[in-house]
């Protein structure tokens, strides 16, 4: 009788949840049986209540570890975006001075290539020339600053 009672109870509810209710009946029916003599079956009625309890409090631990498992890789990533743009505003006098740059020594109607007008900034960033080509080339794609200003001075032809 035990078996077909706690699973017509537990068809009504869906997961975990369904463990808390199926334990406060265990809990009623046991205290019931062993009250009325029934000591032997009351007890088995009051230790399932036990089990369904803790397995309701072990389920619910389990989704708050989840849970803030989540919220710390959110974090992580919150703090690797934010890092990204500290470091990025590293360069922000340094774009300044290269879009400064690139407009005063714009020739009359313009570079032909990026490359040429990259090339004309070297002079002014000598000792870390290699690492700032490439970082100006980074740049005059995906910064929409520089982008611009390399459409402006550049002329393709």
């Amino acid at each position: 009788m035990k078996a077909s009672f706690i699973s017509a109870l537990y068809a009504k509810y869906d997961g975990f949840q369904g463990y808390l209710p199926l334990s406060f009946v265990c809990h009623q029916w046991g205290t019931h049986q062993y009250h009325n003599g029934k000591k032997t079956e009351g007890r088995k009625f009051l230790i399932d209540a036990l089990k369904f309890v803790y397995m309701w409090s072990g389920a619910v631990e389990v989704l708050d570890i989840k849970d803030y498992a989540e919220e710390i890789k959110q974090n992580k990533i919150n703090a690797a975006s934010e890092g990204g743009k500290h470091r990025a505003k590293k360069y922000d006098p340094i774009k300044i001075r290269v879009v400064e740059l690139l407009k005063k020594r714009a020739p009359e109607g313009g570079w032909k290539t990026k490359a040429a007008a990259i090339e004309a900034l070297s002079s002014d960033f000598e000792d870390s020339w290699d690492k700032m080509h490439r970082t100006i080339e980074d740049w005059s794609r995906n910064d929409e600053e520089i982008k611009s200003v390399f459409a402006v001075v550049v002329q393709k032809k």
